[in-house]
């Protein structure tokens, strides 16, 4: 008896070193992966995580200092606009294949791309661009708004949303949110580079006209209209 016990006893052990080793290691990994500094990829894939899972307080935590004070995001204010305005155009698509994330050459730039998909098949994107600055990746929030639209409008007409046809989804968009923005406080916003600053709806409303007049003529001495552009 005492044989088979210590037989037992001996088969035991190595399992037991085992699972330990096993716990230890992973312990390690764990450490290592905590202790990796954080990319700007890493930013650019938390904030289209949290686009995907209807997080707007997780995005507005990566938004410009700037951006907040010139437009006037507080959390209840962002919140707002992504459950009023954003969320209902973006909830039409569900995510489709493999999410593409990289830097950008120059280490200035994460990018996190997601395929989405319509309940017809078609494809659109969701495209997350932070910027490098001292606290970490940084983006414009209100761009979100900007791709709602271009949600929208593809729904609507069934184009693409490129030149043109981007020109115009912004300008619907605009023409139809405006009222319940103004209601939230909201007159403008800042879109693109951290340089770029606060204009009106006014003013982005001139400049998004001025870019369609421009597109439109060069069309038209092409010879072609903006109908046949694909």
């Amino acid at each position: 008896m005492k044989e088979v016990s210590a037989g037992v006893g001996i088969g035991i052990r190595p399992h037991r070193r085992l699972w330990w080793f096993v716990a230890f290691l992973t312990g390690v990994l764990i450490v290592v992966w905590i202790s990796l500094p954080r990319t700007l990829e890493d930013d650019a894939l938390e904030v289209l995580g949290a686009a995907i899972e209807n997080d707007p307080r997780t995005i507005l935590r990566f938004a410009f200092d700037h951006e907040k004070e010139a437009v006037g995001l507080t959390e209840e204010v962002y919140v707002a606009i992504w459950n009023d305005l954003i969320a209902p155009r973006i909830g039409q698509y569900r995510p489709h294949g493999q999410v593409t994330s990289y830097v950008q050459i120059g280490g200035h730039q994460g990018v996190a791309d997601q395929a989405m998909l319509d309940a017809g098949g078609r494809r659109n994107q969701i495209p997350v661009v932070v910027w490098a600055t001292e606290k970490g990746g940084r983006l414009s929030v209100m761009g979100f708004l900007m791709t709602a639209w271009h949600f929208e409008y593809f729904l609507k007409h069934a184009v693409p949303i490129s030149g043109e046809n981007g020109l115009r989804a912004w300008l619907a968009g605009l023409q139809q949110d405006r009222a319940r923005l103004e209601h939230l406080g909201i007159r403008g916003m800042v879109v693109g580079r951290p340089e770029e600053g606060f204009r009106t709806w006014d003013e982005w409303q001139r400049h998004w006209t001025r870019l369609l007049e421009d597109m439109s003529a060069r069309s038209g001495a092409n010879g072609t209209f903006p109908s046949e552009q694909r």
